[in-house]
């Protein structure tokens, strides 16, 4: 916890996403969510964090805006044609077709 809690970017980076990924193994969804979403506003250069938090948002907490709000704010960080942009840009498009899909059965 505390390296995670660290101002020292990779590193601190690194310890949070074992860390949520540990609370996501016993279901903590919530608190998981909540580091990275600290993780990601003090690291935005960070897009494995960025990524990490998409995936929660999208498939455990069924959080699709959110899913792509993190997307979006990562995707200025990253290099272009990096496997971090090409996997940011395959999440955002998918994102997109499925709030759109969900747009479409709301009445």
């Amino acid at each position: 916890r505390h390296a995670a809690a660290a101002p020292d970017g990779l590193p601190s980076a690194r310890a949070g996403l074992l860390l949520a990924r540990r609370l996501t193994r016993r279901r903590s969804y919530g608190g998981a969510e909540r580091l990275l979403a600290g993780l990601q506003q003090r690291l935005p250069e960070d897009p494995d964090v960025a990524i990490a938090r998409a995936r929660l948002l999208e498939w455990r907490l069924r959080d699709l805006r959110g899913a792509l709000e993190a997307v979006d704010a990562a995707l200025p960080h990253v290099s272009p044609r990096s496997a971090q942009d090409i996997d940011l840009r395959h999440r955002r498009a998918r994102l997109e077709r499925r709030l759109a899909g969900r747009r479409g059965r709301d009445p």
